[in-house]
C-alpha cells in the first residue's frame, strides 16, 4: 500500500475522531445537570431502592382507607365567586384544614420534627419546628388549566381536589395517620403520590432539604429531596410526582397504622401536594 493511501486513511480517521468529540461536547451544552446535594452524603444514604414486593401475592380486595383523595367534606359551586368549598374542620387560629378520617399532627414551635436530623454542611443537626405551616385543600378551579387533572403539570391526580402543605419561610412538618383494619395474616399494600417542590432556593441544596414518608406498620418508604427530584412517576406529567408503596401483613390484632408526613427542613419556600392514596388486600396463593 502506498504512503499516500496510508496518509489519507489516517487523515480520515482523525476527522472522524474530532467530529465525534465535537458532537459529544455539543450534546453536553444541552444536557440539564441533575441537582446536586450541598453535602457529600455517605453512599448508603444515596442508594435508594423501592421496597421489593413479594411476587406471589394475589390481590383479593380493596383496602378500606378513609378519605384517600381528600374529597370528603368538599363541594364546588360554579355559581359562587369562590366556588371551592371545604366544610370539614378548620383550625381558625392557623386557618388550617384538617381532612376527615385522618389524625392531624404538626410539631409546635421549638419541637423536634418527625425526621429528627438533617444535614448542614457535612454535619447532622436537629430539625426544629417553627410551628405549623399552611395546610389546605385545593380544587381544580383554583389552579391554572395546565395543572388540572390529566394535564402535563397536573397537581390533581384523582377527583376534583388535592391537599397542599407549604411553609412560608418556616421549618414545618405535617403528619396524617389512621388505623386500618384487616384479617390477621393477610397483606396490605398502600400506594400514595406525593410531590415536593422548592420554589425559593436554587440548588445546590442539602440532600434532605425536604423529606416525605409513607409508613404502614413498621414498613416505611422515606425519601429526601435528592431522591424525590429524580422521580417522574405519573405518566405524561412533567413534575416530580413520587409514587410511594409500602406493604406488610396484618398482625394478630388485625390493625395497622398508616402514617404519612411531609417535612420542610429549611426556612425557604417548599410546597408539597398529596393525592390519590389507594390500598389493596393481598394473600399468598
Amino acid at each position: 500500500m502506498s504512503d499516500s493511501l496510508h496518509r489519507d486513511k489516517a487523515l480520515n480517521l482523525a476527522r472522524l475522531c474530532w467530529r465525534a468529540v465535537y458532537l459529544l461536547l455539543l450534546a453536553g451544552l444541552f444536557v440539564t445537570p441533575m441537582p446536586q446535594p450541598a453535602t457529600a452524603v455517605p453512599l448508603d444514604l444515596l442508594l435508594y431502592a423501592p421496597m421489593i414486593q413479594k411476587l406471589d401475592l394475589i390481590p383479593v380486595g380493596v383496602l378500606n382507607i378513609a378519605n384517600p383523595s381528600f374529597e370528603a367534606d368538599t363541594y364546588i359551586d360554579l355559581n359562587d365567586p369562590a366556588p371551592c368549598h371545604y366544610t370539614g374542620y378548620t383550625d381558625y387560629f392557623y386557618g388550617n384544614q384538617h381532612p376527615s378520617g385522618w389524625t392531624f399532627s404538626s410539631p409546635a414551635p421549638g419541637e423536634t420534627m418527625f425526621s429528627p436530623l438533617k444535614w448542614d454542611n457535612g454535619v447532622q443537626v436537629p430539625t426544629i419546628s417553627d410551628g405549623e405551616g399552611e395546610y389546605v385543600h385545593k380544587c381544580w378551579w383554583q389552579l391554572p388549566a395546565d395543572e388540572w387533572l390529566g394535564e402535563p403539570r397536573g397537581l390533581i391526580l384523582e377527583g376534583d381536589w388535592a391537599y397542599k402543605t407549604f411553609g412560608f419561610y418556616k421549618q414545618q412538618a405535617l403528619k396524617f395517620s389512621q388505623v386500618i383494619t384487616g384479617t390477621p395474616g393477610t397483606w396490605a399494600r398502600v400506594t400514595a403520590y406525593i410531590l415536593g417542590e422548592e420554589n425559593g432556593q436554587p440548588p445546590p441544596l442539602e440532600y434532605d432539604h425536604f423529606v416525605a414518608s409513607v409508613k404502614l406498620g413498621d414498613i416505611e418508604d422515606k425519601r429526601p429531596w435528592a431522591v424525590m427530584v429524580t422521580h417522574y412517576d405519573v405518566p405524561g406529567n412533567t413534575r416530580n410526582w413520587n409514587k410511594f408503596v409500602v406493604a406488610t401483613q396484618f398482625p394478630a390484632s388485625g390493625e395497622l397504622t398508616l402514617e404519612i408526613y411531609m417535612q420542610q427542613n429549611w426556612q425557604t419556600l417548599t410546597d408539597f401536594f398529596i393525592d390519590n392514596i389507594s390500598g389493596e388486600l393481598l394473600v399468598s396463593p
